[in-house]
C-alpha cells in the first residue's frame, strides 16, 4: 500500500514539470540541480510524522515521503539524492510548500479546494471521520446535540 501511495505521490509530483518548465525552472528541476530533496514534517502528528527517541522524524507519511525521494531519484537518474528534513507547523506547512523552502509537506493536512490555489495535493493516503461518543450510562445521547446541553464535554 505504502508504495502505491508512493507512486502515486512520486507521478503527481513529476507530472507537474511540463507545467512548471512554462513559467521557469520546476521544483524537479531545482532537485535535479542541487541533488537535495527537503521532506517537510510536523514532529508530533502521531502515527503520520513524529519525531523517534534520536529525535528522527518517522510514522506513516514520512515512510510515503522516504519512497518518493527514491523514486524521484530513479526518475530523475541522479546518483544520489540527499534527503533534508525540515519541521513545520499547521500553520508554516502550506507557505513552506508554496515558497520552495519544502519540496513535499508529509503530515495529515487535510485536501480541500482552498488550498489547491497554492498546493498540489498527491491522491488521498488516508481518510478519517470525526464521530462523538459517549458513555451509555452518562446521560448524553450523541445523535442529540441538545443533551449535551450542561454537560462536560471533551473533544
Amino acid at each position: 500500500m505504502k508504495a502505491l501511495a508512493a507512486i502515486s505521490v512520486a507521478a503527481a509530483l513529476l507530472g507537474t514539470t511540463a507545467t512548471a518548465h512554462a513559467e521557469g525552472p520546476s521544483r524537479l528541476d531545482k532537485i535535479r540541480e542541487t541533488g537535495v530533496l527537503t521532506i517537510g514534517h510536523p514532529e508530533t502528528s502521531v502515527p503520520f510524522a513524529y519525531l523517534d527517541g534520536n529525535q528522527k522524524p518517522i510514522g506513516y507519511t514520512v515512510e510515503i515521503c522516504q519512497e518518493v525521494a527514491k523514486y524521484v531519484q530513479e526518475a530523475l537518474k541522479l546518483p544520489k539524492l540527499e534527503v533534508r528534513y525540515n519541521p513545520t507547523t499547521s500553520a508554516t506547512r502550506i507557505p513552506l510548500l508554496a515558497n520552495g523552502t519544502i519540496d513535499l509537506e508529509c503530515g495529515n493536512t487535510t485536501n480541500n479546494e482552498a488550498r489547491h490555489k497554492l498546493v498540489s495535493f498527491a491522491p488521498t493516503t488516508f481518510v478519517a471521520q470525526v464521530v462523538l461518543v459517549a458513555r451509555k450510562d452518562g446521560g448524553v445521547d450523541p445523535n442529540d446535540l441538545s443533551s449535551f446541553r450542561g454537560k462536560t464535554i471533551a473533544a
